[in-house]
C-alpha cells in the first residue's frame, strides 16, 4: 500500500512542478505578447487560470501529506507519546473531514461545471473544478496514513517524530527514552 501512496504523492508532485512552470510560461507570454506584440492571446489567462487550480490544490495535498500544515508544527514541542497520539488523532480527524466534505462538494458541482465552456479554449470548466475532489480525495487518504503512520508506526522522514527528535535533541527510538515519547 505504501508503493501505491508513495506513486500517487510522486505524480502530484510531478503535476504541481509543471503547473507551477505552465503558470510562469503563460503569464510570462502573455506580457510579452500584450507589451511588446501589442497582440494578446485570448488562451493565454484561461491556460494560466486551469494550471493555477490544478497546482494549488495539489499543493495542499503534498502538504498534507508531508504533514507540513499549522497544526502539526504546533504539536512537535509535546514531549508525552500519549498526548501526542491524542493531539495527532484530533487533528487528524479534522484533516480528514474537512477535506471529506470538500471533495464531495467538489465532486457534487462538477455536473454544473461541466455544462460551462472556456471560451478561448472551448473545453468545459469543469476539467478546472475537477482538481477540488481529485485532490481533496487525496488528502483524505493522507490524513489517514499520517494519522496511521503516528498511532502505529514510525513517522516517514518528513514526518513528525523525526522533527520531534529535532526539537527535542533526543532519540526517540531509544528505549531509554520511552518517557519523552
Amino acid at each position: 500500500m505504501n508503493w501505491v501512496l508513495d506513486a500517487l504523492y510522486k505524480v502530484m508532485m510531478a503535476t504541481a512542478v509543471l503547473g507551477l512552470v505552465l503558470v510562469v510560461s503563460v503569464v510570462s507570454w502573455q506580457v510579452f505578447s500584450r507589451y511588446v506584440t501589442n497582440a494578446s492571446a485570448s488562451w493565454a489567462p484561461e491556460v494560466a487560470q486551469l494550471a493555477f487550480v490544478w497546482t494549488a490544490l495539489f499543493a495542499i495535498a503534498i502538504g498534507v501529506r508531508q504533514r507540513r500544515h499549522m497544526v502539526m508544527d504546533a504539536f512537535t514541542s509535546v514531549k508525552n507519546r500519549g498526548v501526542n497520539v491524542v493531539l495527532n488523532t484530533v487533528a487528524a480527524a479534522a484533516i480528514v473531514a474537512v477535506s471529506a466534505i470538500l471533495a464531495w462538494y467538489g465532486f457534487d458541482s462538477l455536473s454544473v461545471s461541466y455544462r460551462r465552456v472556456f471560451p478561448a479554449l472551448g473545453i468545459a470548466t469543469g476539467w478546472m473544478h475537477l482538481a477540488v475532489p481529485v485532490s481533496f480525495g487525496a488528502c483524505v487518504v493522507f490524513g489517514i496514513e499520517g494519522w496511521v503512520r503516528t498511532v502505529f508506526g514510525r513517522e516517514t522522514k518528513d514526518g513528525l517524530l523525526e522533527r520531534m527528535e529535532a526539537v527535542s535533541g533526543l532519540d526517540l527510538t531509544d528505549p531509554k527514552n520511552e518517557e519523552a515519547r
